[in-house]
């Protein structure tokens, strides 16, 4: 079992940046891909945005079996905002990762429908 202190990995108190939240990806992966159990700490993260978490635990449900991240990734210290938050990405991820098709051909319609 690994912790990652979120503060100590990324050097901020804040979950914004895309940079970081690529940064904590990769390390999930390699953990995730070993196996190996790990828990995200919140603790002294003061500030959250929900697209941090779709690019860095959402995108893990279309790399790995989705039970396999609900088993190998946990959340310590987390407000009730950014577990919200983190809740929230992983279910959008889970509905898009199940049928992927179905929401590149909503997005194509959209998309035709702006130019139309």
């Amino acid at each position: 079992m690994k912790e990652i202190k979120l503060k100590e990995l990324l050097n901020t108190d804040r979950l914004i940046s895309s940079k970081d939240s690529l940064k904590l990806k990769k390390l999930l992966e390699k953990e995730i891909n070993k196996g190996e159990k790990v828990i995200l700490d919140f603790e002294g993260i003061d500030i959250a945005i929900t697209r941090f978490f779709h690019q860095s635990i959402g995108s893990l449900y279309g790399e790995f079996d989705f039970d396999k991240v609900d088993n190998l990734v946990e959340f310590k210290n987390a407000s009730k905002p950014m577990l919200f938050m983190v809740n929230k990405a992983i279910s959008s991820a889970k509905k898009y990762y199940k049928n992927p098709e179905k929401y590149k051909k909503i997005d194509e319609e959209a998309y035709a429908m702006l130019w139309y």
